[in-house]
């Protein structure tokens, strides 16, 4: 996904999506109250948000969707490339893999914060958090 989609669209307290249209910023709900830590998409009309206590939200292209992922972790971060796929990561060393547009947990072998995710063209998914942590799922 190029840089600029990342520029495009902004998170924040309270459900708040700001979505840039080359004039201005207009504001979208997600349909929680929670606040949102992260914004990810491979397209403009294929979006994905996390947030606080799970709180997951695909944008469609027309309209938000919670997704049901039934965790209390905060999810803090997302990623994905066509050779990786699509990851979430947050706290308790919580990691989910999306698979056939389903979320799906995906065992990191640790409980300390994964604060940050980035998934790479050539397939390998690296993961950081607390206590110096950082985790790289190979390619493949």
């Amino acid at each position: 996904m190029s840089s600029w989609v990342f520029r495009r669209i902004k998170v924040g307290d309270f459900g708040l999506v700001l979505r840039y249209n080359g004039r201005e910023w207009g504001e979208f709900n997600v349909g929680t109250e929670n606040f949102l830590y992260d914004v990810w998409g491979p397209t403009l009309d294929d979006i994905y948000a996390v947030g606080l206590s799970g709180t997951l939200a695909h944008f469609n292209g027309q309209r938000w969707q919670l997704q049901p992922v039934r965790l209390r972790d905060d999810l803090l971060s997302l990623s994905g490339t066509d050779a990786a796929g699509v990851y979430a990561v947050g706290t308790q060393g919580r990691v989910l893999r999306l698979e056939a547009g389903e979320w799906v947990p995906e065992p990191s072998g640790i409980d300390v914060g994964l604060r940050a995710v980035k998934a790479t063209e050539n397939g390998a998914v690296y993961a950081v958090g607390d206590q110096g942590t950082i985790l790289r799922r190979p390619a493949g």
